[in-house]
């Protein structure tokens, strides 16, 4: 049962519905599952539908309205992770701090960072998630594999000369501090909205 409800939060997290929504109806649909078990039965015959019709109906009739949301959690996720692989470039590459480097690799290195872990392994994992077919469900995981062998093939050929490739020369304290204030900003930023849902959710 648990393994249901599982896959039915992160298909519910790869719709419109605020995640903090999600989380909510997480919540209920543990206690549901629990109350299953006590009685012998599975999260279908509780539900009394398939657990996709039920998340479908809940999509369909439920708040729409949180793509901003969404969009904030990929950008704090991103930030944060551009914040982390800068500090670690500037510690562990950089003797001078004053000639940082900033190239095209790193932008490359960011934008697949958010493509693959972000958008296939987090949305296309949700949404398939549900699927009664164990071939969908094993399909993003797939998808990853074969994108990162790619990647790593052709990066082989291609990621030196684009890494080689400078955008800007610049004191690297300035690019370390600056990465590290957007990720603060835009995770308080986040914060904020979760407070936001808090108090109308409570209401």
């Amino acid at each position: 049962n648990y393994v249901a409800v599982q896959n039915m939060v992160r298909y519910l997290s790869s719709s419109s519905l605020s995640l903090f929504q999600v989380q909510i109806i997480r919540k209920d649909l543990i206690g549901m599952a629990v109350e299953g078990e006590k009685e012998g039965l599975t999260v279908r015959e509780k539900l009394g539908v398939e657990p996709k019709e039920f998340c479908d109906d809940i999509i369909q009739s439920g708040d729409n309205n949180a793509r901003r949301e969404h969009l904030l959690n990929a950008v704090v996720n991103t930030a944060q992770f551009a914040a982390f692989w800068f500090t670690f470039r500037f510690l562990g590459f950089y003797a001078n701090p004053a000639s940082y480097t900033l190239t095209w690799g790193d932008v490359l290195t960011i934008f697949l960072y958010y493509f693959i872990g972000i958008f296939l392994a987090t949305y296309i994992r949700n949404r398939l998630s549900i699927c009664s077919s164990p071939v969908l469900r094993w399909l993003p995981y797939l998808t990853i594999f074969f994108v990162v062998i790619c990647g790593y093939t052709l990066s082989m050929k291609f990621y030196t000369p684009i890494n080689e490739s400078f955008i800007i020369m610049i004191n690297g304290w300035y690019v370390e501090c600056a990465a590290v204030a957007l990720a603060l900003a835009v995770t308080l930023l986040a914060n904020m909205h979760w407070r936001r849902c808090a108090r109308k959710y409570a209401c």
